[in-house]
């Protein structure tokens, strides 16, 4: 009788002659192996030590799996915050579980924070650097709104106990702030040739100057330089009698429309002085892209790393202090060439750091 709506009946109808019918109780199903069992198979086998390391990988694997997993949902890393869901999470474990999750776990147990400005993933967590170089190279695809998860994203999550993403934005937090990570030479913005944006120097020549002027203007050799393309506009306006009001205006509205329309461009293209020479022109520039990407963003703080595991982390206010010191550049020469950098059919350039 295994129906369970007859077992019910046939219950009722012995209970009113006092019969309590007692439940089978499940059968436990022993193990077909215990630990002692499995290490006498072990010595009873003549094994490789390749085949030992690939039977020591499977127990680590099965034994720190848990651990893993729970370590991972805890900073965020759950099978819903992945487009392919729960593949995204094992392909994560097992990447983890092909570098040293021993040695990792022990790690995990009392993790470093990340420390802000320039220093070192391996000093810092003092662990190998092939370690932490095969953590930052997992890339899990993209999250579930679509956006891809760049190198560094969950190594920075695993790793260190501040920065997580708990969030359900999807993204990655330091201390509760948005946080976005660049390798070095990474880009704020499309790489050059591929913005889409019109030819910006001569919308604003055409704005400020006669067609005549704007012409003879975009005929210069280094025009198309932003540097160089920006102080002829800033001179041939002037010499058309065109007040600086007028100018910074028509420049203002030029920029703002490369870097994403956030207004931002008035903080750093003002008046002459921001104007003085090549050098001061680019550095400008960069305050203006770095400014303008992370309020589009909503990013408080970058970090750039590089091949070394060297990295460079900032707050949205730390920002114009290092491009001013030279940190933050578009080139990583002792003394980079002034002029380069931006061009109006590149207004994105790579970034690089410097300790």
């Amino acid at each position: 009788m295994n129906n369970p709506d007859d077992v019910k009946i046939l219950k009722e109808i012995y209970s009113e002659y006092g019969i309590v019918i007692e439940e089978e109780k499940p059968k436990e199903v022993s193990s077909a192996f215990t630990k002692d069992s499995l290490k006498a198979l072990i010595d009873s086998a003549t094994l490789t030590a390749d085949q030992l390391a690939k039977i020591h990988r499977e127990i680590v694997k099965v034994g720190y799996h848990d651990t893993v997993m729970g370590i991972l949902g805890a900073k965020g890393f759950r099978a819903d915050r992945f487009k392919s869901g729960n593949s995204a999470v094992e392909m994560i474990f097992n990447r983890i579980a092909d570098i040293d999750v021993e040695k990792l776990s022990e790690y995990l147990k009392d993790p470093k924070g990340l420390q802000p400005g320039t220093n070192n993933f391996a000093t810092l967590t003092e662990l190998p650097s092939k370690m932490v170089i095969d953590l930052l190279m997992i890339e899990p695809g993209s999250d579930n709104n679509g956006s891809n998860i760049g190198r560094g994203e969950i190594a920075l999550g695993i790793l260190f106990k501040d920065v997580d993403n708990s969030e359900s934005s999807g993204d990655l937090k330091w201390n509760g702030t948005n946080l976005e990570i660049k390798g070095t030479g990474g880009r704020l913005g499309q790489r050059g040739g591929m913005s889409g944006n019109v030819n910006v120097l001569e919308l604003m020549s055409h704005k400020l100057l006669l067609d005549v002027d704007a012409e003879a203007l975009l005929e210069l050799p280094n025009a198309g330089v932003m540097s160089y393309g920006l102080m002829a506009l800033y001179d041939a306006a002037k010499k058309e009698g065109k007040s600086d009001p007028q100018i910074f205006k028509v420049i203002q509205d030029g920029l703002d429309s490369l870097y994403y329309s956030q207004g931002a461009a008035k903080t750093y293209f003002n008046g002459k002085a921001d104007l003085t020479d090549t050098a001061t022109v680019k550095k400008n520039l960069l305050k203006l892209n770095v400014d303008s990407y992370m309020k589009k963003n909503n990013i408080e703080s970058l970090l750039f790393f590089n091949n070394n595991l060297d990295y460079l982390a900032f707050s949205k206010d730390q920002a114009d202090s290092l491009i001013n010191s030279g940190k933050l550049d578009t080139s990583t020469a002792a003394k980079p060439d002034p002029s380069k950098g931006f061009s109006f059919n590149n207004p994105y350039p790579q970034i690089y750091f410097k300790k």
